[in-house]
């Protein structure tokens, strides 16, 4: 009775005030964190708690003071050997489960020191055990070991029956996985994600937003996907993460769409032999026999990927965004056999958006015509920013790159009167003619638009060498290349923002948000008259020496500044957002 009493006094003076106070500190401690305004002196004094543990695990300095007081409590409560002995060791262990899951400890050192520390106290308690006579104590022991050992059976059962309701029923589970070579097509991949949601609402995978474990790709290829969609691009198949989740298909479900694009060129016969098809991969460090991947299993894939009747073609007779549309439209055909009713019957309600006239007041974006990733880098865009740039800009968001035969005097006198202007740049911005124009077009009012660069991932910054040496070359004798100098230079002055389409989808809202702060709210535009006369400045022409003035690409571009010929049907233009 003296001891209980002496406990239950200790525990109230000493160890309820301090557990008080250690629960206050962590839960307190993430808002201190987080505050700008954080107290040093909170910091100072709970130095101990935090300070040696990793950000993630700041709550674990509480469990090891809790670890602490249950074994130096443990003798207290119980008075028998071998209740105290099973007891520290449950203790120890459950703990050591907790640190081997969080990895709390700021260094690798100091885990490994925890780790090794418990399993010797764990050792000198069984020693203990087996020197120790227990009086009275073998019905106890009887019991906590058949208590033990039904934990343990039920712990086994339990984990054998939900590792099948996971094999039959996997979570999470993809309609598609897209597979794709990021260098030439991660923009192309992530708008074809956001177009497959859009219309059937059903999950779509790609690794860009997986970056954590990418060894966890192969099992998600066979037991957690619908389809696999393959977009062929140039070295699609010869990078060893492609190449590895084709076999996978191949072995397991053999359930494929591909998307093939012009620059795909498939291997040769020679290629894909049984003893040469790991060299036709392009980085010979990814063992995939480490994963159960055999060269005989890839070539009979590549042969069989490669004779997929389910195939798609992309339609080079489209521009701009409907050729993306198109393919989504004919996978899904073939998904669903040619009957759309099906996929629709699931698919999310997407209202149809108004008409955009080629008028002022819109935020226009500019690509490199004919460069697919760009013009996919600027779906991605506007798919993800129109709802937000409506609130404020009635006349919406215009792709420039989705313009067909539009006179470029309509074009000139849009990018005169629009609220923003974007300069999406890629690898071939300054070589393309037609966004060099715009480009022109724009830093003539840029102290009247606003002007906003977008750097992807594929595009570099020219060299001096590049601007003084070989910049101009292949444009017309009349070009005033010293002029395009001057406002390219001032583009590149500019604030930029990144847009990495490769990046995870949390990386891509934070720099759509950027933009969407870019953009001018207090738009208050011009009249008719001031437009015109900006527009009939003498405009900086950009004319390729090889490419005749009545060529369809001079059509589109329409550098004869004195010719109004068809711009009544240019300013007519309406495009239409795609949409169910």
């Amino acid at each position: 009775a003296s001891m209980v009493t002496v406990t239950c006094i200790t525990g109230s003076v000493v160890l309820l005030p301090y557990l008080s106070i250690v629960t206050w500190a962590i839960v307190c401690h993430r808002r201190y964190m987080t505050s700008v305004t954080a107290s040093a002196q909170h910091l100072r004094m709970f130095r101990f708690l935090f300070f040696q543990f990793q950000p993630h695990a700041y709550y674990f300095g509480g469990f090891v003071s809790a670890r602490g007081l249950l074994v130096c409590f443990v003798p207290v409560v119980a008075k028998n050997p071998a209740v105290q002995i099973i007891s520290i060791c449950a203790v120890l262990h459950l703990f050591q489960i907790a640190s081997r899951c969080v990895r709390p400890w700021r260094s690798f050192l100091a885990d490994f020191v925890d780790g090794i520390l418990s399993i010797l106290i764990l050792l000198v308690l069984l020693c203990a055990a087996m020197s120790s006579k227990f009086e009275d104590a073998d019905i106890l022991i009887g019991w906590v070991g058949a208590l033990l050992f039904l934990l343990f059976f039920g712990f086994a059962l339990s984990a054998v029956c939900f590792g099948f309701y996971r094999r039959f029923r996997p979570a999470p589970y993809y309609e598609r996985f897209i597979c794709h070579h990021k260098a030439d097509a991660a923009a192309q991949a992530r708008y074809l994600q956001m177009l497959f949601i859009q219309k059937t609402g059903q999950g779509c995978f790609i690794d860009s937003d997986h970056l954590t474990h990418l060894d966890m790709l192969f099992d998600t290829v066979r037991c957690k996907i619908g389809s696999l969609i393959v977009y062929l691009t140039s070295d699609t198949m010869k990078r060893p993460w492609c190449a590895g989740e084709i076999t996978i298909t191949f072995m397991t479900h053999k359930r494929a769409i591909v998307i093939e694009t012009p620059s795909f060129v498939p291997p040769t016969e020679e290629e894909m032999e049984v003893d040469k098809v790991h060299l036709y991969l392009a980085n010979l460090e990814v063992k995939l026999h480490e994963y159960g991947i055999a060269n005989p299993d890839m070539a009979n894939a590549f042969r069989w990927l490669i004779s997929e009747p389910n195939k798609v073609v992309m339609n080079r007779e489209l521009i701009g965004r409907p050729i993306f549309n198109e393919m989504v439209d004919n996978v899904l055909n073939k998904h669903y056999n040619g009957n759309m009713l099906k996929a629709l019957s699931t698919s999310r309600t997407v209202g149809r958006t108004s008409a955009k006239r080629l008028s002022a007041g819109t935020v226009m974006i500019s690509t490199c015509p004919g460069d697919d990733e760009a013009v996919a880098s600027a779906a991605i865009l506007v798919h993800m920013t129109q709802e937000a740039v409506l609130e404020f800009c009635k006349a919406g968001i215009l792709v420039l790159a989705d313009l067909d035969d539009t006179p470029g005097k309509d074009v000139y006198k849009a990018v005169c009167s629009a609220r923003a202007v974007v300069i999406m740049l890629s690898a071939g911005s300054l070589e393309s003619p037609v966004q060099l124009q715009i480009i022109m077009d724009v830093m003539s009012v840029a102290d009247e638009v606003e002007v906003i660069p977008m750097i992807t991932s594929s595009f570099r910054f020219p060299t001096k060498q590049f601007l003084e040496e070989e910049f101009g070359r292949g444009l017309s004798g009349d070009s005033d290349v010293d002029e395009m100098r001057i406002r390219l230079t001032g583009l590149f002055k500019r604030i930029a923002v990144t847009w990495a389409t490769a990046s995870s989808l949390q990386v891509l809202i934070a720099q759509a948000a950027d933009f969407t702060r870019r953009i001018p709210r207090n738009w208050k535009g011009k009249d008719s008259a001031s437009t015109t006369a900006t527009a009939s400045r003498p405009r900086l022409s950009v004319m390729p020496s090889n490419v005749s003035r009545t060529s369809s690409w001079a059509k589109s571009v329409d550098l004869e500044i004195g010719s109004d010929e068809g711009a009544d049907e240019g300013s007519e233009f309406m495009e239409e957002e795609t949409s169910i």
